[in-house]
């Protein structure tokens, strides 16, 4: 099959959104698909590290560019990851330049990240609108779209609940994350040097505020200071290393900011446990999985599409979002009780294994993309 994956934040911005269709692309590619990725090149925008070790390693994967001139500058003042609105305006710019190139190019089917980029699309391609989390509310473009599109692929059903009920197509299929688990594996060679760790964009969402708050009940409940590091950036960093010296925290979290996923690896590896506490919009975070396929057992939050994979007490430990006070309770239980942390970290694996492997998830998108 001859695919399209059409991404334009791919190339300087790293996120779930960005890692996933990256992901597909070099387990497409395994399976002996013709793969092109379609993204943007910009002399303002610094090509992020991920992508450029991407192209590295995945040299089958054939690289199509958007390049983009001063006129589409003023979009890119605004940090990505903050608010939609931003992603929408440039999906909306950026899909005129898309339009173009696949007016030009024929593939058997495009594949999309954002509701807004399917514009790039010209009715004589297939396609497949990949929706990777929700907002609370649809702005006009959206609803003008879902109102004819079909071809639909959520991260989760929690992520395709929520698409529904905000006027999507209920019979949209639904494909979560995965890991490749050939590359994040356990080592038990490494020293768990870190008690507490946390990989993701620094957003109001991820919860990262409630961990902070839960480390402070620890001391004053159980006199227990257990190291927090932070792996990642985002604009809500300044606020959370504040909120960590307010609290009296600063000996005890280090913010890491980005790093290559060699270190990555290692810091999971080393890790006694990992903690997901977001609270809003996303599907099963491909950052759950890569510390569960690290040997690492995970604590996260109850009411979203975690607990499609979260089993609690049996391959991770669930909280309510929100929750100072129960995070503080689950490190507690996690960190006093090292058979604890081995059960759910034996079942974690089994299960990753089982269900949440990329190269099984490729299997199955590429049957969906058959479909279509």
């Amino acid at each position: 099959m001859k695919i399209l994956i059409y991404q334009p934040r791919v190339s300087y911005y790293t996120g779930g959104g960005e890692v996933y269709p990256l992901q597909t692309a070099k387990f497409f590619n395994k399976l002996g698909h013709d793969v092109t990725i379609l993204t943007t090149q910009a002399k303002y925008l610094p090509v992020c590290e991920y992508f450029k070790k991407f192209m590295k390693e995945n040299p089958g994967v054939k690289i199509e560019y958007l390049t983009l001139d001063d006129n589409y500058k003023d979009i890119y003042k605004d940090p990505p990851g903050v608010n939609w609105e931003r992603w929408d305006k440039e999906s909306l710019w950026v899909s005129r330049l898309g339009y173009e190139f696949l007016l030009k190019h024929k593939y058997d089917i495009v594949s999309v990240h954002c509701v807004i980029d399917s514009l790039a699309v010209p009715f004589n391609q297939k396609r497949i609108v990949h929706l990777h989390g929700a907002p609370d509310e649809l702005n006009y473009t959206c609803k003008l779209i879902l109102s004819k599109e079909k071809s639909l692929v959520a991260v989760s059903k929690n992520v395709a609940d929520k698409w529904i009920k905000l006027g999507a197509f209920e019979g949209m299929k639904i494909s979560t994350n995965a890991v490749d688990n050939e590359l994040y594996i356990p080592n038990d060679n490494i020293e768990k040097n870190i008690d507490l760790i946390f990989v993701g964009r620094l957003i109001p969402i991820k919860g990262l505020q409630y961990t902070l708050k839960a480390l402070k009940l620890l001391k004053e409940k159980y006199n227990l200071t257990p190291n927090f590091t932070i792996i990642g950036d985002g604009p809500y960093r300044q606020y959370l290393e504040s909120l960590t010296n307010e609290l009296g925290l600063k000996d005890q979290v280090v913010f890491k900011g980005l790093v290559i996923q060699e270190n990555l690896i290692r810091s999971y590896q080393s890790a006694k446990i990992a903690v997901f506490p977001s609270y809003a919009k996303e599907g099963i975070m491909s950052t759950l999985l890569e510390a569960g396929s690290c040997g690492v057992p995970n604590i996260t939050t109850r009411g979203s599409s975690m607990e499609e994979f979260a089993k609690d007490n049996e391959n991770a430990l669930l909280v309510e979002p929100e929750n100072e006070e129960d995070l503080c309770e689950k490190i507690h239980m996690l960190l006093t009780d090292k058979e604890l942390r081995s059960k759910i970290s034996t079942n974690a694996l089994k299960t990753i294994k089982e269900e949440y492997s990329w190269i099984n998830k490729a299997k199955e998108l590429i049957k969906i993309y058959s479909e279509v």
